[in-house]
């Protein structure tokens, strides 16, 4: 009889560890599934914002393309003679031309046109720079199509990593971009 109660406890004890082990495995499961989808909703969110920002440099470039303006800068900064200038450099409050050695610039405080605003991002990630809405870019990339696509174009921006390191021995690296101006210059046509 003694045998037979220590038996039934026995059994109990193992039917109770088997089910609290399925217990934690559905959690363990359930705290998996969970942080795969924060981790989706988190990208998803990512990806809408790139999308976004995507989507407004875009309509930044089609508004300076379509711009008087824009013509009146390449008019100024040009040599007068159709031809093309050599390199051009747009800054957030002028733009420059030269063409054959002789520098001219359109400055917009002279013109009373708004600068450009900075773009400027810090984080503990590596930015994405397409994200950004970058309006030197959006000009390079408008004059550039209305000059015929001959230019290509490099973002000289000030980009930084830092990295911080605190008394416990734990480390983090900080990623900074800050625009600083775009250059544009001609693609060549001839070779050695």
């Amino acid at each position: 009889m003694l045998v037979i109660v220590v038996l039934a406890i026995v059994a109990i004890v193992i039917m109770i560890k088997a089910t609290n082990k399925k217990q934690r495995e559905e959690e363990i499961e359930w705290g998996k599934r969970e942080m795969a989808a924060k981790r989706q909703i988190e990208e998803n969110k990512k990806k809408k914002e790139r999308e976004e920002a995507i989507l407004k440099q875009n309509q930044l470039v089609e508004k300076y393309a379509s711009s008087p303006l824009t013509r009146e800068i390449i008019r100024t900064i040009s040599d007068g003679t159709g031809r093309k200038p050599e390199e051009i450099t747009i800054y957030n409050d002028h733009i420059s031309g030269c063409t054959n050695g002789t520098v001219r610039t359109y400055n917009f405080k002279v013109n009373r046109i708004p600068i450009f605003d900075s773009a400027i991002k810090y984080d503990g990630e590596l930015i994405d720079e397409s994200c950004l809405v970058r309006p030197q870019v959006a000009m390079a990339a408008a004059i550039n199509r209305m000059l015929g696509g001959e230019y290509s174009i490099n973002d000289i921006a000030k980009r930084s990593r830092e990295v911080e390191t605190y008394r416990d021995g734990d480390t983090r690296t900080i990623y900074g971009y800050t625009s600083n101006y775009v250059i544009m210059r001609l693609k060549p046509t001839n070779n050695f």
